[in-house]
């Protein structure tokens, strides 16, 4: 019988941070990988879950410009390379990303969506809060940013059926 689904789960990137980021009261620092799931369906094809952090967060100037001044350091991706972002992992494994027929987000944060934009022909499937979130953040994400935000994006669906996605969405 041959196999109709295989699992492949990538290293995208590590972050550095305190422990106390992820756990009450630690202490120390830990690094800890970003990682996306390749998912190779039969029926379905090429399916990722999340994209992992965007190529440009590799060059130091690069993410200055595309995350904001002093963020790749505070989010601790000094050690992100080109190699680690999600194009680069699907052509390791012999994939392309034209290939990819669907992308299902976790949520919207930066390390699991940067890599959005590689997969311009793909479905995008996010959560339909994910989407308000990231459109019109709450006052307590949208710190530091200016108080109007303008947002284009692809089409948006909902459904509120059983077994079926929240929200699809395509980028454009």
């Amino acid at each position: 019988m041959a196999a109709r689904l295989r699992v492949t789960t990538v290293d995208v990137g590590p972050f550095t941070m305190p422990k106390g980021d992820l756990l009450h009261g630690a202490a120390g620092m830990i690094t800890v990988p970003s990682t996306v799931a390749v998912i190779e369906h039969a029926a379905h094809g090429l399916i990722l879950f999340d994209t992992g952090v965007n190529h440009r967060v590799a060059d130091p100037e690069a993410a200055e410009a595309y995350w904001g001044a002093g963020l790749r350091a505070a989010y601790g991706a000094q050690a992100f390379t080109r190699q680690h972002a999600v194009d680069a992992q699907l052509d390791r494994l012999g994939l392309r990303t034209g290939d990819v027929a669907y992308v299902i987000y976790s949520h919207l944060h930066l390390d699991h969506a940067g890599g959005m934009s590689y997969f311009p022909r793909a479905t995008h499937v996010v959560q339909h809060d994910e989407l308000r979130h990231a459109w019109w953040p709450d006052r307590w994400t949208a710190r530091d940013t200016p108080s109007t935000t303008t947002a284009t994006h692809g089409t948006t669906t909902s459904s509120n059926s059983p077994g079926t996605p929240t929200s699809s969405w395509t980028a454009r």
